[in-house]
């Protein structure tokens, strides 16, 4: 990935771990990989339940986005109520059935 890509995850895992801080009990915070390197950046891991999160640092989210957090939903079935693509956008949408594509700035309260 190129720097800003870099740039965007650690910006949302400094946020994901100050988060995580003010919860109790405090969530895991998961990355998930398959054998066939399909990955999810972050997996928030909470009361039974896990949410798949992308990060993307471009300004359009894009249905593509979305296949590893489908195949993460085809693996884990009824414990992911929703997956969320994190962007460098301005719309907040859903972009695939329970997969958001969610504002960078929206979601770090920016």
């Amino acid at each position: 990935a190129n720097m800003t890509g870099h740039l965007w995850e650690t910006l949302v895992v400094n946020d994901l771990m100050a988060w995580r801080e003010t919860v109790d009990p405090k969530p895991e915070i998961l990355h998930w990989r398959t054998k066939q390197n399909e990955e999810v950046d972050f997996v928030i891991e909470r009361d039974g339940k896990v949410f798949p999160i992308e990060v993307k640092s471009a300004n359009r989210a894009k249905v593509d986005d979305v296949k590893h957090i489908q195949k993460f939903f085809k693996e884990y079935g009824k414990s992911v109520p929703h997956g969320l693509v994190l962007y460098n956008g301005s719309k907040l949408e859903e972009i695939a059935d329970r997969i958001w594509a969610v504002p960078l700035g929206f979601a770090l309260g920016l």
